[in-house]
């Protein structure tokens, strides 16, 4: 699953505006999409490049709109730090001594560590997706209604929330939070239900991602 490609990714590998491919796939001109359960389309990597294939000419042309934009212009140099005067041995501090380098090590620890924070960041978000691909309408449905600060909604409240013809005992109804629930999304109690730290990710990520 986590190998089929969004519809930003589809059009970036198409040199293409995002909203140009998806007027194409709505016009029925795009590449071969699968549907999933939540009702978003998705694309495998093998089915765009037949359709390249087939539309060598539409999408050279894209390209070379896209090569012929003008450059952005490049950045201003940074200005170059003033050397720092030699201080006596003899006298001062070890920081003095030292060109008042501060405690850090300078061997671009600091730099890793927010780059590995940027790799986690992006881990976590394709892990979220991953997560709110497998779901199905009725469960994106259940999530949608539990409130996102984490406090507690009876069962038939959310149930009625849904929809009324809903019956929060109905065998259906119970297997959706069963589901969740094993997914580590939702808490279920006799209280009622609510949202766990992963459920509410996965929910604003259903959110925030475009059709």
């Amino acid at each position: 699953m986590t190998n089929l490609l969004k519809a930003r990714q589809v059009a970036e590998y198409l040199h293409v505006p995002c909203r140009e491919f998806l007027d194409m796939v709505e016009a029925g001109q795009g590449p071969v999409c699968i549907l999933l359960p939540s009702g978003r389309r998705r694309w495998r990597l093998a089915d765009v490049d037949a359709w390249v294939a087939c539309h060598a000419v539409s999408v050279s042309a894209a390209a070379a709109a896209t090569a012929a934009a003008p450059a952005p212009a490049p950045p201003e140099p940074a200005p170059v730090p003033l050397p720092v005067p030699p201080v006596n041995d003899c006298t001062g501090t070890n920081a003095q001594n030292q060109g008042g380098r501060p405690s850090g090590t300078g061997d671009g620890t600091g730099e890793t560590a927010e780059n590995n924070s940027d790799n986690f960041a992006s881990e976590s978000a394709d892990a979220t997706g991953a997560i709110a691909d497998k779901l199905s309408q009725a469960q994106i449905e259940v999530l949608s209604v539990l409130p996102m600060h984490g406090t507690w909604l009876t069962t038939p409240a959310a149930a009625r929330r849904i929809s009324a013809d809903i019956s929060p005992t109905s065998g259906d109804f119970r297997r959706k939070i069963r589901q969740l629930k094993e997914a580590r999304l939702i808490d279920s109690t006799n209280q009622g239900l609510r949202l766990t730290e992963l459920g509410k990710s996965v929910r604003l990520h259903l959110e925030n991602e475009p059709p």
